[in-house]
């Protein structure tokens, strides 16, 4: 029976360990990596569970232990946005137990050929050879899982995020130090989203799902939102079996991770309060209560809230866990980082009259004083710039 449930399953997504729960499923729901097709022609199928091919790869071997391993997703040309993080991210890497790399799917030969050069100099980018699509985002987050897997790294916890969200490690530190030791090992976390049902009506919306590939299974019973989760590492092998043996993959990726779970039997920890802040935050004590902090308006913002995080007290301080693992420092390219003005991400979904405006352009990094200069005569940051598809 555990040999059948393996049979025929490409090398890349082998994992080893996990027997009673391979045959188990097997038996429950059949050979793994087989999914239900949708019937709506405009509706791609996601090829999980075929060969994948790594164009970049980032440089990992003789990595020390870290607690963080962040999985940053990039969209293939945001180079400014990629260097905005190095530049922000060298100095806390020399103070917490932090490794992070940028995962991206395949644009252009200009665009990729730029991309292997950025690789050469910094060795962080693990690139696939799928399209840079929003539907491809579940190809990208789950290859990057089988691919860190597979390296067996020294380290404690796996973060997905985007490039343009600013990770409070600090803050995350102090959760997860609060776990009993068995809480830790099984964890999945961030903002959990319960009983909720698939879009399969709406066809304008982004998160519609046709209902020929979800069927009767409408109703999801929890998963962590994108912004942001924290999986274990040793809870890696577990998710990715159960994984494997879903009904049907769709485009999103949050909704499949905790699906995943779900199947699995490991539970959403939720963190009801200051997870995320969606819409960015404008009084550095207000930022330091969250774990992960979005834009409001654009990417400008990024170098405002990465100095709340240098700047501040806390950030001094690593927080050890019960499973203890010292900090380390990780080396660094010497080369400068530099960026031309950043591109515009997206715009506000909130009313500006609606948000408090108590803050000094004297706190914020350089360049944050001209964004709070437009954003206080009421000219969003973003106008007069390009904005992203």
């Amino acid at each position: 029976m555990l040999a059948e449930s393996q049979r025929g399953v490409p090398e890349q997504y082998a994992i080893e360990g996990e027997d009673l729960d391979k045959v188990r499923l097997l038996m429950q729901y059949g050979r793994p990596y087989h999914y239900r097709k949708a019937k709506l022609r405009t509706y791609s199928v996601i090829p999980y569970g075929y060969p994948f091919r790594v164009l970049q790869e980032p440089r990992l071997q003789g990595m020390d232990n870290v607690t963080f391993f962040t999985l940053m997703l990039s969209r293939s040309c945001d180079f400014d946005i990629r260097n905005m993080v190095r530049k922000n991210m060298k100095t806390l890497w020399t103070r917490f137990s932090v490794h992070s790399i940028f995962v991206l799917g395949s644009s252009d030969p200009f665009c990729d050929e730029r991309i292997a050069e950025e690789n050469r100099l910094f060795g962080d980018i693990l690139q696939f050879d799928h399209s840079d699509t929003y539907n491809n985002i579940t190809l990208s987050v789950l290859f990057s899982l089988h691919y860190i897997h597979n390296l067996s790294l020294p380290i404690q916890y796996v973060l997905k995020t985007d490039s343009d969200c600013v990770v409070n490690y600090p803050q995350l530190e102090k959760l997860i130090g609060a776990l009993s030791e068995l809480e830790q090992s099984q964890l999945y976390m961030g903002m959990c989203d319960r009983d909720k049902k698939y879009n399969v009506y709406e066809v304008a919306r982004k998160n519609y799902i046709p209902l020929s590939l979800v069927q009767n299974e409408t109703f999801i019973p929890y998963y962590v939102t994108g912004g942001g989760y924290v999986i274990s590492y040793r809870l890696l092998p577990r998710l990715l079996v159960g994984m494997s043996h879903l009904s049907f993959i769709g485009h999103n990726e949050d909704v499949n991770v905790g699906r995943g779970m779900q199947l699995m039997h490991i539970p959403c920890r939720h963190v009801p309060k200051y997870w995320i802040a969606r819409h960015g935050c404008t009084q550095k004590k207000e930022c330091l209560k969250h774990v992960i902090i979005h834009p409001w308006m654009d990417v400008s913002e990024v170098p405002r809230y990465y100095s709340y995080l240098t700047e501040s007290p806390v950030c001094n301080k690593h927080v050890i866990h019960h499973t203890e693992i010292l900090p380390v420092r990780l080396p660094m390219n010497p080369l400068l980082f530099t960026h031309s003005p950043p591109i515009a991400m997206r715009a506000p979904e909130t009313d500006s009259s609606s948000r408090s405006t108590d803050v000094s352009p004297a706190a914020c990094a350089p360049g944050a004083a001209a964004w709070w200069s437009r954003a206080t005569r009421g000219v969003p940051a973003w106008a007069g710039r390009p904005t992203a598809g």
